[in-house]
């Protein structure tokens, strides 16, 4: 078999394909549900995966794993982040206390991610509020020993079921039919969102606590629907604990960078459950993962949205790497570190961007990479050429662009 890699051509985020003699990944889905499985098979012309892997909550990169799996596509194993297992008994069964605190939260933490917003750059604008408190959370890293360090520990109530803990079995299988339902949010006649309605209660906030809650609650809802589909179809599930101290679980040829494989992670108190799902957002907590087939082919670095602070790299010589962020400059750190660490074979990298149309990307740094970039749309062509699928294989020990495959054109 001839190994592959492709940047599928998603309208926005990432989804990255991999096939190799030891198996197929398919790593984040892009910000479409509905229309990704189709777009996937005539990408790629397979029915299903191996491995199937979510790297953090972003709608541009969970949504389309959301729809993978609803659509009945196969995969052997999916991989989550960890976190998910410490809010998941609050998003599968929703009680109006649960959303009366995280609305107490919330307005309490508006006045914070205002201003961490300010005090970004003008990409912030662009963010949702809760992704900005996430990364706040990662970069601070708050007090509470919860957060910092989620206990790990085998279910009290028995050894987990198929990846899947005791507790959380129970409440998978009581899950209410309805999700989280916030009206997203109603303006009901006025012109800003200050009230949400759910179907326990209504709450009165002001207008950046209420955009705040309905991220979390957006974020719940993908955790709980991924979890849920993903249950039911009976898949194997495999958790990854954020963690740069520790990157020596996974399978043989793919494994994070970042995390740790764990099998039990205990709820949060419910007063930390916004904090949890902001976290569960985060650029900063992005799982990275590293594939290296069989030893014949350099390997791939999926970055996904991370800085990559703290993280380990391994031999890079002739590597694919997906560009972090999208080629955004607020992960100008990212590409120092990898330009650093790689700098005497930086030429014979291979970047593959995956992005929608912003006229802010890719930034500087991502431009001033060595080696050859490849982008799904490039900025300069916006206007000219189609998005593209990107697509490699291997020939004689290195990845090689397939044959009317463009290099990048961005200026």
């Amino acid at each position: 078999m001839t190994a592959r890699f492709i940047a599928i051509p998603v309208g926005q985020g990432d989804a990255f394909f991999l096939e190799t003699p030891e198996g197929t990944v398919l790593v984040d889905g892009g910000r479409s549900i509905d229309g990704f499985a189709d777009l996937f098979q005539r990408t790629t012309n397979r029915d299903g995966v191996d491995i199937l892997i979510c790297t953090h909550n972003d709608a541009d990169h969970a949504n389309g794993v959301l729809g993978f799996l609803q659509s009945g596509l196969s995969c052997r194993e999916v991989w989550l982040p960890g976190r998910w297992m410490s809010v998941l008994p609050y998003a599968l069964n929703p009680s109006p206390e649960a959303i009366d605190a995280l609305a107490t939260q919330a307005q309490e933490a508006a006045s914070f991610v205002e201003e961490r917003r300010h005090g970004e750059d003008d990409s912030s604008e662009h963010r949702p509020l809760i992704e900005i408190y996430g990364d706040s959370l990662a970069q601070e890293r708050p007090g509470s020993e919860e957060l910092q360090n989620p206990r790990r520990a085998e279910s009290a109530s028995g050894a987990p079921e198929n990846g899947w803990p005791r507790d959380l079995i129970d409440a998978l299988e009581c899950a209410m039919e309805e999700p989280w339902s916030v009206g997203w949010p109603l303006l009901l006649g006025r012109k800003d969102p200050r009230w949400i309605i759910c179907r326990h209660c209504w709450l009165d906030l002001d207008e950046k606590a209420a955009v705040l809650l309905a991220g979390a609650l957006d974020a719940a809802d993908r955790i709980r629907k991924i979890a849920l589909a993903a249950f039911h179809q009976g898949i194997v599930v495999r958790w990854f604990e954020y963690d740069v101290t520790c990157s020596l679980s996974g399978s043989g040829w793919l494994r994070p960078l970042n995390a740790r494989e764990v099998a039990y992670v205990r709820s949060v108190p419910i007063n930390q459950v916004l904090a949890l799902l902001a976290l569960t957002t985060s650029n900063r907590e992005s799982l990275v993962f590293w594939a290296c087939p069989d030893g014949s082919l350099p390997g791939v670095l999926f970055t996904a949205d991370s800085d990559l602070k703290g993280v380990q790299l391994p031999e890079l010589t002739g590597s694919i790497i997906t560009a972090p962020h999208h080629g955004s400059e607020a992960n100008k750190d990212a590409y120092a570190h990898i330009q650093n660490t790689a700098w005497s074979m930086a030429k014979t990298l291979t970047w593959v961007r995956s992005d929608g149309r912003f006229r802010g990307r890719p930034g500087p740094s991502y431009l001033a990479t060595q080696g050859q970039r490849i982008c799904t749309l490039c900025r300069a062509a916006l206007q000219s050429k189609p998005k593209q699928a990107v697509r490699l294989h291997g020939q004689q020990k290195k990845w090689v662009r397939t044959r009317n495959v463009a290099s990048c054109c961005c200026a």
